[in-house]
């Protein structure tokens, strides 16, 4: 994670995010580390002007589908499938950052005050997205594409959170310029050609 000026640039299993508002790498974050039972969703960025929070998890599966590891993940019955993981890691950083916000005097919390002042906000909208490039052909069942059907388990999956869930990967972001507006970032896929594989 650097910052340049006002921008947040996240680089993240070969993708480049750059952030006009606030981000952390929250995976990175020492207060996070501190408890190692707890998982961890990769970065957080928010958008106090429209009242947002964003949790961002990044997957790239691209040619190794094939593999046992990742067969098991991207198979919905699967004995580790990629839904319940997401799910986990948001309910884990969500309790961490209320955790955090217990201890606003701890030095390791001051990076994420902003983050948990924004999620405990009434009103509140938080966003769960989901960059996840790989052939999801398993989550298709019953679904237009493996996209939606990913993205309606991650859904139920976290409807105690009352939020929005948004899969999405190189082909969706580079088809839909409101993705990047809504996100408030601009989202790096030149030169990434192992993201290229619809």
């Amino acid at each position: 994670m650097e910052r340049t000026g006002d921008l947040t640039v996240i680089d993240e299993s070969g993708i480049r995010f750059i952030f006009k508002n606030p981000a952390n790498k929250y995976d990175e974050n020492e207060f996070y580390k501190n408890y190692t039972e707890f998982k961890a969703v990769d970065f957080l960025t928010l958008n106090n002007s429209r009242n947002r929070l964003y949790l961002i998890e990044v997957k790239n599966f691209c040619g190794h589908e094939g593999e046992s590891n990742c067969r098991e993940r991207l198979n919905p019955k699967g004995s580790d499938p990629l839904h319940i993981e997401v799910a986990e890691k948001v309910r884990d950083t969500i309790t961490v950052l209320y955790g955090a916000s217990r201890n606003p005097e701890r030095k390791d919390v001051e990076e994420l005050k902003a983050f948990y002042e924004t999620m405990l906000r009434l009103g509140v909208e938080i966003f769960i997205i989901a960059f996840v490039e790989g052939k999801l052909s398993a989550y298709s069942k019953g679904h237009k594409d493996g996209v939606v059907g990913l993205e309606r388990k991650i859904k139920k999956q976290l409807g105690w959170l009352n939020c929005e869930v948004m899969v999405l990967n190189t082909k969706i972001v580079s088809d839909n310029a409101s993705i990047q507006e809504l996100m408030e970032c601009e989202i790096l896929t030149n030169g990434y050609e192992h993201w290229q594989c619809h």
